[in-house]
């Protein structure tokens, strides 16, 4: 989330993390009325704070510096969903 996107409605950049704050506004009655919001608001939550998958993923490679050991780490977060 620490890069830029194209606004939708201006075609301008901006940065990720606002483009997804707008867009969860923009979807909030429906998550509400599909009873998803809680969950969509924890997830989105989880990213601001750990980053996103590839944010993890870099960081797990720049610490033990091994592939191996990033796909591992994707195969239990796999397992455990």
């Amino acid at each position: 989330m620490s890069g830029e996107g194209l606004d939708p409605e201006s075609g301008e950049p901006r940065p990720a993390r606002d483009l997804v704050e707008r867009l969860l506004l923009r979807a909030a009655p429906g998550l509400e009325t599909a009873g998803d919001a809680a969950l969509v608001d924890g997830l989105w939550r989880t990213v601001r704070r750990g980053g996103n998958g590839a944010v993890r993923q870099r960081a797990i490679l720049e610490r033990h510096g091994r592939l191996s050991d990033v796909v591992d780490a994707l195969a239990a977060v796999t397992a455990a969903a």
